[in-house]
Formats: C-alpha cells, sequence, structure tokens
C-alpha cells in the first residue's frame, strides 16, 4: 500500500514536470531545474527502500531498526523532497496556484513545524502507541505517511519552497535545526540509559537482557546518524549567513566610499 502511494506521489510529480522541462530555469523565483527532480525521484526511491517489506520485517523483530526507519523518513526522505520543489512544480501546473500560494496566511511556521515533527517523534515512542504501530499494520501505513508529511513540512522552513520562501534567516534557520538536534539527543539519552526495555514486544521476541541492549542501539542511532543530516544543514545554513553578512558588510562599506568619492551621484 505504502508503495501505491509512493507511485502515485511520483507520477503526479512527472507529470506536472514533463511539459515544463522547456522552461525549466525560466521565470523569476520559478527557476525548476533538472537536479530538482533528481532530488525528488531520489526521496521517492529512498523512501520505498526505508518502506519495503523487508524493511518492515526487521522493524518487527528488533527497534533498532524502527529508529532508523524514522530518521531516514524524517531527515533523509523528506529534505529530499523538500529540494525537489514540489511546490514550484505544482504552482507551475495549476494555473492560479502561485498566486493563491502568495495569498494564503502563513498558517504552518517554524514553531507549529517544530513542534509537529518533535511531539510525533515522542509520541511514536511511547511503550502504547509504539505497540499499536507493532500490531496494526494501517497504523503503521499511517505512521509512515505523517512522518513524511510532518518531515517535508519541517524542511519547508529550511529550504525555499517558492513561489513563498522562508521567514527565517540563515541564522535562524540554523537555530532552528540546532533545537531539532538538540530533542532528538534527549530522546535518545532517554531510552539508552534506561535501566530496563520499554517495550514489551521486544521483549518477547529478545529478552529482557537482548530488549535492552536493542533500545540502546536504537538511542544510538538517535544519538548520532538520526542527527547528521541536521548537522549537515545546519553547517550549511551557518556559513550562508557567514556569507551574506560579510557581503552586506562590504556592500556597505563599498556604498560609503562611492559617496565620499568627488562627483558621484546615487542612481535615482
Amino acid at each position: 500500500m505504502i508503495w501505491l502511494a509512493i507511485g502515485l506521489t511520483g507520477a503526479a510529480y512527472a507529470l506536472a514536470w514533463r511539459p515544463r522541462l522547456r522552461v525549466v530555469g525560466q521565470g523569476r523565483g520559478f527557476g525548476l531545474r533538472h537536479r530538482q527532480a533528481v532530488a525528488f525521484a531520489g526521496g521517492l526511491l529512498l523512501w520505498a527502500v526505508v518502506s519495503s517489506p523487508a524493511a518492515d520485517a526487521l522493524a518487527q523483530r528488533f527497534f533498532w531498526a524502527v529508529c532508523a526507519q524514522r530518521m531516514l523518513l524524517v531527515m533523509a526522505v523528506a529534505p529530499l523532497l523538500c529540494a525537489g520543489a514540489p511546490a514550484a512544480v505544482l504552482c507551475r501546473s495549476l494555473p492560479g496556484a502561485a498566486a493563491l500560494a502568495r495569498r494564503a496566511p502563513r498558517l504552518y511556521g517554524p514553531v507549529a513545524g517544530f513542534l509537529a515533527v518533535n511531539l510525533a517523534m515522542w509520541a511514536a515512542a511511547i511503550p502504547g502507541i509504539m505497540a499499536l504501530l507493532l500490531r496494526s499494520p494501517v497504523a503503521h501505513l499511517g505512521e509512515q505517511l505523517l512522518f513524511v508529511a510532518l518531515g517535508v513540512l519541517f524542511w519547508a522552513q529550511v529550504i525555499d519552497q517558492l513561489p513563498r520562501r522562508s521567514g527565517l534567516s540563515h541564522l535562524k534557520r540554523a537555530t532552528y535545526l540546532l533545537l531539532a538536534s538538540t530533542q532528538q539527543r534527549v530522546l535518545g539519552l532517554v531510552l539508552g540509559f534506561a535501566q530496563t526495555p520499554f517495550y514489551a514486544h521486544y521483549v518477547g521476541r529478545l529478552g529482557q537482557a537482548g530488549a535492552l541492549t536493542d533500545q540502546q542501539v536504537g538511542a544510538g542511532i538517535l544519538l548520532v546518524p538520526g542527527v547528521l543530516t541536521d548537522t549537515v544543514a545546519l553547517t550549511v545554513c551557518f556559513f550562508l549567513w557567514l556569507n551574506d553578512d560579510a557581503h552586506g558588510k562590504s556592500g556597505a562599506r563599498t556604498r560609503a566610499e562611492l559617496a565620499a568619492a568627488p562627483g558621484w551621484r546615487p542612481r535615482s
């Protein structure tokens, strides 16, 4: 079922993109590039692998596999889909969509995006909810769709989704990602330093000691690989902010020097 959703998403994107290939790069703020289509396709492919029956079977056996699935969906699949500029493709395909997007109120800002993803991560780690997700295929399907959707909304605050741009500066985007990484580490510490395993499902499969070790491995995934994407993006945002700051000061200095030069007049 999840592959059907992935296939429909890919087909809709391809149909929207195909008639527009000849105008790639045209239109201010709507410059679509082939690399964006590659990023979107890569996100769908990774999503298919992460949600494959083999991956789900592994998640039924080991808690660390569940952690890996969730981290990949939110921290790898979602940013790749965002990098594919789905909003711009949609606005190019539907008449009036761009104007509607510009006028639409900001119903989903950085605070809401941050809270939605992080609360979902914590809620899914609650033993009772975890038991339901492991027991019900429908609940598991909803979990994966929800994590991807919330992940896209989270990363849309960092990766501009034209025709609208993020309201966050590069420095604020870096702070946003740093806070997200911090809360993931806190969740990892809670799971890793627990003295007993939280999930009866894995105790029944691995035994008390085995389930505790499995839980600690899952905590390690949250602490290290789970925050890798955030760390890379944070570093990029930080250096972009430094670059913008340097250019801003350089530009101000250049204007001051020109103003002091004899015979210079500002362009009207």
